[in-house]
């Protein structure tokens, strides 16, 4: 199958499609590594390298179960499925008053964010975003993240702007979740 961020609909480019995107997140992740390996007195790694970080000689665990998309037989030995692993970090957090008593004023809101997914025009998504819900009547959790959502100068009573909360405590409280990736579909579990 192909990288799960490559669009592919033909096979013969499926290991292609890990190459490309490796070198993808190689570009936009380079400068902080190799700011990284300079505090460590190593030699920077070159901006068209064959190596650009490359784990393929290294042991690597994926953490999704193997019950939904299981170990392919071409992977090899150092490459395993290892199932979800939970931080929980719900359990012990305590929110910011704010967020405490918003929540409790209304119905469950519907939550919205991108993780780090680079928005091109932040202020038209947060527009869609606050049209959405208002022309539904719906509450919503906004989460700022990496594409800076929410960046306006009026917050509606219905809308609270997130920084940060661990998923885990925030989703059971939710209606409904809205998010990029997968990466919080586990901890919508319960």
């Amino acid at each position: 199958f192909p990288h799960p961020l490559a669009r592919t609909p033909q096979s013969a480019t499926y290991r292609l499609s890990y190459l490309i995107v490796d070198l993808i997140i190689w570009w936009g992740t380079r400068g902080f590594i190799n700011d990284f390996r300079k505090k460590l007195n190593l030699p920077p790694i070159a901006y068209f390298s064959t190596y650009h970080g490359s784990i393929s000689h290294l042991p690597t665990g994926y953490m999704w179960s193997p019950h939904l998309m299981p170990k392919p037989n071409d992977w090899g030995s150092l490459v395993d499925v290892v199932g979800y692993c939970f931080l929980n970090l719900g359990t012990k957090y305590q929110p910011p008053l704010e967020l405490s008593q918003w929540l409790q004023q209304g119905s469950k809101p519907i939550y919205l964010g991108f993780g780090s997914m680079p928005l091109d025009d932040e202020k038209k998504v947060t527009a869609i975003i606050l049209d959405a819900l208002r022309e539904t009547g719906q509450r919503g959790i906004i989460s700022r993240g990496w594409g800076d959502l929410g960046s306006f100068s009026e917050v509606p009573a219905d809308v609270f702007i997130l920084e940060d909360c661990p998923h885990d405590w925030l989703f059971p409280r939710c209606t409904a979740v809205v998010c990029i990736m997968v990466e919080q579909v586990p901890q919508l579990r319960a």
